[in-house]
């Protein structure tokens, strides 16, 4: 992974409560929609995370600033690529 210093990484939360549509925090006034924060009760499990390369020795990725358990099932990784994947705010 010559030149890719981040990657995205789809991966399966294969820990998650999938049947909470709300969730609620100590530090909150009261729930929020799973859709509008960053749970990881979810109910569909699929999730995606950007991800720093650490090291890649033998096919194994070592990466950090992932938002996954270790031994998290991998869908697929896709490199970052900032032309194509940043977006910048736009003035209106």
């Amino acid at each position: 992974m010559v030149g890719i210093r981040y990657i995205g990484v789809l991966f399966w939360m294969d820990q998650a409560e999938r049947n909470l549509l709300s969730v609620y925090r100590s530090d909150w006034t009261e729930s929020r929609p799973v859709f509008t924060i960053r749970s990881p009760a979810r109910p569909n499990p699929i999730a995606l995370s950007l991800a720093e390369i650490v090291n890649v020795t033998g096919g194994i990725i070592t990466m950090k600033g992932i938002e996954a358990l270790d031994g998290s099932p991998v869908i697929d990784i896709k490199p970052y690529v900032r032309d194509l994947d940043c977006v910048e705010a736009q003035k209106d």
